[in-house]
């Protein structure tokens, strides 16, 4: 078997004891639930800084479906 020399993050860490839980399938779609509006949070923040930054609009949009 592979040795692990790296330590493991902390999320690594959470997801293993996350792991030892037997849940049940409502609890399970809740989970992925939070999970996904997790990373939906963080990538709309992210997505909101760069149109912020480029001086994006709902004009550029509508400009950009008008070029094509």
């Amino acid at each position: 078997m592979t040795e692990i020399k790296a330590p493991l993050t902390n999320l690594q860490m959470e997801y293993l004891k996350l792991l030892s839980f037997n849940l049940g399938e409502n609890e399970m779609r809740e989970l992925r639930h939070l999970i996904a509006k997790f990373l939906n949070d963080k990538m709309q923040k992210e997505v909101d800084k760069v149109w912020a930054d480029k001086g994006y609009s709902e004009e550029t949009v509508k400009q950009w479906l008008n070029d094509n």
